[in-house]
């Protein structure tokens, strides 16, 4: 039955029930409380409209199908007697019907046709399509669990391939190509589930909002927010791999393990035959750009080829060159079948091809001698080592480094002409020396990069998986020969020890990727709630920070209400630029992103904090005069050439606050201190960062000190602190099951 684009969030790799006669129309009591026993996917689902129901004019529901992430899927006539199938859409309405619309036009008989896309009373979106009454890919595979056979594997394989072939010609990629999302009508294969793909583009390869496709048939490279037809051509050869052998070639009990299986394990070729063997190993590649540049080409050496008229058409066999496999292991010697595969194309156990990986490459880059750097960087090395190792509590730790940030804070002004000094000093001195002395490679560098190599089983491992597979195709294949007939006691052996567990160490940009592919499919409720929660955790920060930066300067002596009212403008300034900056990292959190569009949004932001930084500082009346503590006054610098900027007394006013802001926001990465795959949950070379940042817009806006310096350090603390944080130590001690 119709179960496309209603699988979202179900298993892809559930078990659906047989399709029923399109005239076999069970009544179904309408009311949302009443569940119907959906027969597309043998399970009780509630659905919100039944038999009878018309939420569309001219379109009569029957019977509900499925229900999915996007919306519920009905069967409906229209007053003409023709047969539909009705997606009414509950969520994320604007990109459903966008992605529908790109496909409207599109006609080939191996896709399923999208009538009309239609609004009810509530403005409420559905979508009219093609009905398909027979049944799925994913039926036909769970029929023959030892794979298909020959003949039908090229059936369905073949039309896939044209299907998507027309889909990639005309500028758009599948992005959930599975099982599921396969019909066959009376012999013609359909496909589903299209109505959300992209165009492609090349400036449109990331930026996707969506997570996009299901675990099993998710290719590498949507963890980074890239993708094109590659995605397709990796979710074809894992179809291709499944209709083969009946099996996913990365499985597991989760999905963060079957992810590290996508990025770090090869598949075990020896379950295929060697004319797909060769296909798949390619579709499979880590790298994008070492696949199939083309559906046509996968299915060429199948003996088929797709013509001009995206028709599907036989040819001969077409060679492939062989493709070494990393993991190829020799059958276990204790299990011995001695009757030959159900099927006669079944790929006999290939020997051991282990290739043993390569040696790790020593760094070639050169690691320069320069006195001072390498003094500066083992004195910030040795401090750090004792600020880890120091034994105080970590509320201490946060109040030492609160107090150490309000004094730099307010002594911003002599630390940055300190810092502009030095480095005037430094450069004259370094090119002397790069003339005199250069750079040179440390002796005896015997470093060599300990980045973890993609994660291959042990032998052990392996044989045991193998092991698992050769006995349930005996146990298949004893049950075909004797089935009805008596059959004699035969003594099993003894279960295989499952191998010990072992630890794996990921690279970090491979954690990172499986995290982000988490992260893509967190549900918006749960997302907001975690904005929410790290607003509130802001207030409170900001509100210490606050106090603290007020006690400060009440005891170095100066008049205790111009001081309050300006704390009281930095801290809400402080607060409205972390929750922009925590909702905005919540945004971004799913993919790396591009840091200059991400910058350049920030300082669009900075427009509007500005903004309502200048109505509060003119409603509060804020004494810019008495509470400037810079060394000289604002009205002493150099200002003359931002006229208008800044009143006589050396008050902002409102350019002064539209420059400063926006240059602040777009110099200082606020994402990635919200980010929750950051390094540490605290960073104080973050809050120096931002201090510096606001100091030299400082010398290009030389907005009121210290201010500028407490707000960018008590947004920079407020959303670390307040941020969800992963602990990235998790990726070194992985369990075996994750890379097996």
């Amino acid at each position: 039955m119709l179960k496309l684009l209603a699988g979202r969030k179900h298993d892809s790799r559930s078990h659906p029930g047989p399709a029923k006669n399109a005239s076999d129309h069970a009544p179904n009591d309408h009311h949302t409380s009443q569940g119907q026993l959906c027969p597309e996917q043998g399970r009780m689902m509630k659905f919100r409209f039944g038999n009878g129901d018309k939420p569309l004019d001219g379109f009569t529901i029957k019977r509900g199908v499925g229900i999915g992430g996007f919306g519920e899927v009905y069967f409906a006539v229209n007053e003409a007697g023709k047969e539909v199938a009705l997606k009414q859409i509950q969520r994320n309405l604007d990109v459903e019907v966008r992605g529908v619309r790109q496909c409207m036009n599109l006609k080939h008989p191996n896709l399923i046709a999208l009538y009309d896309i239609r609004f009810d009373e509530d403005n409420q979106g559905w979508i009219v399509m093609e009905y398909v009454s027979g049944g799925s890919l994913r039926d036909a595979i769970d029929a023959c669990p030892s794979g298909l056979p020959p003949e039908d594997l090229n059936r369905w394989f073949g039309q896939i391939a044209a299907g998507v072939a027309y889909l990639h010609d005309h500028g758009v990629v599948h992005r959930d190509l599975k099982p599921a999302n396969i019909f066959e009508d009376e012999g013609i294969v359909k496909i589903g589930d299209y109505g959300l793909s992209k165009f492609i583009s090349c400036s449109r390869r990331g930026g996707h909002t969506e997570s996009v496709g299901t675990f099993h048939y998710m290719a590498p490279e949507i963890g980074k927010g890239e993708y094109g037809k590659e995605i397709d051509i990796y979710a074809l050869g894992v179809i291709l791999y499944e209709m083969a052998s009946g099996l996913v070639p990365f499985d597991g009990e989760s999905s963060q393990e079957i992810i590290m299986k996508h990025l770090t394990a090869d598949p075990d070729l020896s379950q295929v035959p060697p004319p797909i063997r060769n296909v798949v190993a390619r579709a499979l590649a880590k790298n994008p750009a070492q696949r199939f540049n083309d559906v046509r080409d996968m299915v060429r050496p199948l003996g088929m080829d797709v013509d001009d008229r995206y028709l599907l058409v036989k040819t001969r066999l077409a060679d492939l060159p062989p493709v070494v496999q990393a993991r190829q292991t020799a059958a276990p010697q204790g299990f011995v079948d001695a009757s030959p595969p159900p099927e006669a194309w079944r790929a006999a156990p290939q020997p051991n091809h282990a290739v043993p990986p390569p040696a790790s490459e020593p760094i070639t880059s050169v690691r320069y001698q320069e006195p001072i750097a390498r003094n500066l960087r083992q004195g910030w090395l040795g401090l750090n080592q004792w600020w880890s190792g120091l034994k105080i509590s970590g509320g201490s730790k946060t109040l030492i480094l609160a107090i150490a940030v309000i004094f730099c804070a307010f002594n911003a002004g002599g630390l940055v002409g300190l810092l502009v000094m030095a480095i005037a000093l430094y450069i004259p001195y370094y090119c002397v020396w790069w003339i005199l002395r250069g750079p040179q490679p440390l002796e005896n560098n015997n470093l060599h990069r300990n980045f973890a190599s993609p994660v291959r089983p042990q032998p052990a491992q392996g044989d045991y998986f193998r092991a698992r597979r050769e006995r349930r195709h005996q146990q298949r294949a004893a049950a075909a020969r004797n089935d009805g007939q008596p059959v004699a006691a035969v003594v099993e052996p003894p279960p295989l020890p499952r191998p010990a567990p072992t630890s794996r160490q990921l690279s970090v940009k491979q954690w990172k990727i499986a995290k982000r592919m988490q992260l893509a499919t967190i549900p918006r409720p749960s997302v907001w709630g975690e904005v929410t929660g790290s607003w509130l955790g802001s207030v409170a920060v900001i509100s210490v920070f606050g106090a603290l930066a007020v006690l400060f300067q009440i005891g170095s002596g100066k008049q205790a209400q111009p001081i309050l009212i300006g704390m009281i403008w930095a801290a809400m300034v402080s607060l409205v630029t972390a929750w922009v900056s925590i909702g905005l990292g919540k945004r971004w959190q799913r993919e790396e992103g591009d840091w200059a569009i991400r910058s350049f949004t920030q300082l669009t932001w900075g427009f509007a904090i500005g903004a309502l930084a200048y109505l509060l500082s003119d409603y509060l009346i804020v004494p810019w005069e008495t509470i400037t503590t810079q060394g000289r006054h604002v009205v002493d610098l150099p200002v003359q050439r931002w006229s208008g900027f800044f009143a006589q007394d050396g008050s902002p006013l409102l350019p002064a606050y539209l420059a400063y802001f926006p240059l602040v926001m777009g110099l200082v990465h606020w994402w990635k201190q919200v980010d929750p795959l950051r390094r540490t949950r605290f960073s104080f070379l973050s809050v120096i960062w931002s201090v510096i940042a606001a100091s030299i817009v400082y010398l290009l806006i030389p907005f009121p000190q210290p201010w500028g310096a407490l707000i960018a350090a008590g947004t920079s603390m407020a959303i670390q602190l307040s941020s969800p944080w992963i602990n990235p130590t998790e990726r070194l001690q992985v369990d075996h099951r994750v890379v097996a």
